[in-house]
């Protein structure tokens, strides 16, 4: 007569533990693992995100938005100013930390921030002397403590600035240009 076989009443502590390391690795190995992989991948390789209105684009040194209307932001390193960016406008020679264009209300926009070593007080006087040099009029400023508001106008332009020495004696400058149409 055959063996028959019983039938399995219960599991020992070591059947547990056995079952819930292989679920643990097979979640790893087909759920962690890969979006590990595309993570770097998207990162050495630069990923794009695509949908009907919006394009996304990464990599190791920052990330760039652009819309179906051309919309555009961008930020990281290395960063180049936004398409279009109107040419009249003198931006502080530094470290361009981010950029971005906006259409809105039969207007067009821009904003640049770039931060430099420099001090407040060259920062100050080399927006005069660009800003005057270039030919843009109707100065106004404000000025308190180690930060200032800086706006001027030229043809259908007008540019705000403002900028500010850090804590650690960095100058953050953050430019607005408005365009009307």
């Amino acid at each position: 007569m055959p063996e028959s076989k019983k039938p399995i009443t219960g599991m020992t502590e070591t059947d547990k533990k056995v079952i819930i390391i292989l679920s643990g690795l097979a979640f790893f190995v087909f759920v962690v693992l890969p979006i590990i992989v595309l993570t770097i991948l998207g990162i050495i390789l630069g990923a794009v995100i695509r949908t009907n209105d919006v394009r996304f684009t990464a990599d190791s040194n920052g990330f760039e938005v652009i819309d179906k209307n051309g919309n555009q932001l961008s930020a990281g390193n290395n960063q180049q100013l936004a398409k279009d960016f109107p040419i009249s406008v003198p931006v502080y020679p530094d470290t361009l930390l981010s950029s971005g264009k906006l259409d809105f209300d039969n207007k067009t926009g821009w904003e640049a921030v770039v931060t430099t070593k420099d001090n407040f007080v060259e920062v100050k006087r080399s927006i005069e002397d660009d800003f005057t040099e270039a030919g843009w009029g109707q100065f106004k400023y404000t000025l308190e403590n180690n930060s200032g508001k800086f706006s001027a106008t030229k043809d259908n332009l007008t540019v705000n600035i403002f900028f500010q020495q850090t804590d650690n004696d960095s100058t953050i400058i953050a430019y607005t240009v408005v365009q009307s149409k």
